[in-house]
């Protein structure tokens, strides 16, 4: 199993994606995904519990647009990730940990994506 971490950063703050509350990506392309309903504080287990069903269906949903030989060349990588996903996923400073230490295609992808994403993640 890989580990992903959401690291500090300023961000664009036109943008309403914040790492700091639940969050769901694309493994392949790197699409992030976060609702309004993720960033409440405090929100009651009702609530966290209807964020959770908007993320999966989401994931379901944004897996059909990957091809099926997409998804099981990810597999057979063993990586958490594509380098082209590191990229993306960089911007919105979220970073594979164990890809990035695995896969030097992947340090250099993470390493030269702008620290700023180019748009807010889905669903905002």
């Amino acid at each position: 199993m890989g580990l992903f971490v959401t690291v500090g950063g300023l961000g664009d703050p036109q943008l309403k994606f914040d790492g700091r509350y639940p969050h769901s990506g694309c493994r392949i392309c790197g699409r992030v995904y976060q609702s309004p309903q993720d960033r409440l504080d405090n929100p009651t287990d009702e609530q966290r519990f209807a964020a959770q069903l908007l993320r999966d269906n989401w994931r379901t949903t944004h897996a059909t647009t990957r091809t099926q030989a997409e998804h099981d060349a990810l597999r057979r990588s063993g990586l958490l990730c594509t380098p082209e996903a590191a990229y993306e996923l960089a911007r919105h400073n979220i970073a594979p940990v164990t890809d990035l230490v695995q896969s030097e295609e992947h340090a250099h992808a993470a390493a030269e994506a702008p620290r700023a994403p180019h748009n807010d993640a889905d669903g905002s």
